[in-house]
């Protein structure tokens, strides 16, 4: 799959079937109480919806943590 020719609706549902994922994968290192592990798949999930919502919202892919603070951050001013 080559992801930089995929439509953007394409991308929208990887991304979103992804965090899913990450959510759902979490919940084996929480009932163990190995948090450490648990909080990076919940990290995960969250920019994979925070690149969706940039992908949907503002056609913007973002591509390092940077964008998606950036990116969080702008919402954040929108909002106020």
């Amino acid at each position: 799959m080559d992801w930089l020719n995929l439509d953007p609706e394409d991308k929208l549902r990887i991304y979103i079937q992804l965090y899913r994922k990450y959510i759902e994968d979490a919940k084996k290192p929480i009932e163990r109480g190995d948090y450490l592990q648990a909080s990076e798949k919940i990290w995960g999930a969250v920019a994979l919806i925070v690149k969706a919502a940039a992908m949907k919202y503002k056609n913007k892919r973002l591509a390092s943590h940077r964008e998606l603070w950036e990116f969080v951050s702008s919402l954040a001013e929108e909002k106020k």
